[in-house]
């Protein structure tokens, strides 16, 4: 979220970027906002995943890129920072989940969880859940793992990734590398596309499906580094303006007729692209999304995506948590997602 422990990953090159904790502080609060049964004014939230998937593909790029150039590289230091980052507040989440899914869930549900938590352990729950309720489905609702889907997408995502940067930045040059990543890229899309018109669950977990989503965010750090630009103020400015613009509509009206990764979700890929690109150069737009609110939340976004959901899965089995109920879960959520940060 990046889905992945965002604060200490210290986005792109040598300086942080509290603008792109802002947008993740949208992300989350859109996928946040859409799970609540009782609120329903964002038909599109579920799209901020897709909005974290731009933002992984960009800084992972960004984080390695500079060191697979000048070869110190190293795949267990970046597996082990990986586990570490990511890991600790998984296992806590998974543990009190286990404890409560005990307690609240009928042994055919217990079961799905622990199927679910198993892979999800593996980085593969995404495969797993493309056999189960469909994501909209309120079956689905009961399902304490089913965000962890998303994480499976970006761990596959950081298992093929690295290598296949390798190869291409020692065998191609900086042109043909591009090149390179924008075929992949279009011919996911196309995957996506095709897919989807047969079975819109698959398109909506499979990794080669999603990973369209996150090349965007690759080859705008492939980019970057290619082509030293220097962003006009005016550019930047509108530039991560028309992006939030993008990635609004998407929240507010795409969300009523598409289900998953396919053209239409371009819209708030291509807008987040453009918000990260604009934050290059300081300008009013990225100075609101990094004042400290929504930097902070976006801090956090990772514990707040893990515990969001499980909380409010298991809180309304019995009875419907209504829109008190949803609220309190929520800043439960946000409170253990603080504690889990620090």
């Amino acid at each position: 979220m990046s889905l992945a422990n965002p604060a200490r990953l210290r986005q792109t090159s040598k300086k942080y970027r509290p603008d792109i904790d802002g947008l993740r502080a949208i992300a989350v609060s859109g996928v946040v906002l859409y799970h609540l049964q009782s609120v329903d004014i964002l038909p599109g939230g579920f799209l901020g995943v897709d909005v974290f998937f731009v933002i992984s593909g960009f800084l992972i790029t960004s984080l390695i890129l500079p060191s697979i150039q000048d070869r110190t590289f190293s795949f267990k230091n970046f597996y082990l920072r990986r586990a570490r980052r990511l890991l600790p507040a998984f296992v806590v989440v998974a543990l009190a989940t286990v404890a409560v899914s005990w307690l609240v869930l009928i042994p055919s549900r217990m079961l799905d969880f622990t199927h679910s938590l198993l892979f999800a352990l593996f980085g593969a729950s995404n495969i797993y859940f493309m056999f189960q309720d469909p994501y909209w489905d309120n079956g689905a609702n009961t399902l304490p793992f089913l965000h962890t889907w998303s994480l499976g997408v970006e761990e596959q995502f950081y298992l093929l990734f690295p290598a296949l940067l390798i190869v291409a930045t020692k065998f191609l040059g900086k042109y043909s590398r591009i090149a390179l990543f924008s075929v992949l890229g279009f011919l996911s899309l196309l995957l996506a596309y095709w897919v989807f018109g047969f079975n819109p669950t698959y398109a909506f977990y499979l990794f080669p499906t999603r990973a369209w989503e996150l090349l965007v965010g690759v080859l705008l750090a492939l980019a970057l580094d290619r082509w030293k630009i220097l962003v006009p103020k005016v550019i930047a400015s509108t530039s991560a303006g028309l992006g939030l613009l993008l990635i609004g509509v998407s929240y507010f009206y795409l969300g009523l007729f598409i289900t998953g990764p396919g053209l239409l979700a371009a819209v708030p890929v291509i807008g987040t692209a453009l918000v990260i690109f604009g934050g290059l150069t300081s300008n009013p737009v990225s100075k609101v999304l990094g004042m400290r609110p929504l930097a902070g939340l976006g801090l956090i976004s990772y514990g707040l995506y893990l515990w969001h959901y499980p909380i409010l899965a298991l809180a309304g089995v019995n009875v419907p948590l209504g829109r008190i109920g949803e609220l309190l879960a929520v800043a439960l959520a946000v409170i253990l997602a603080i504690v889990t940060y620090f």
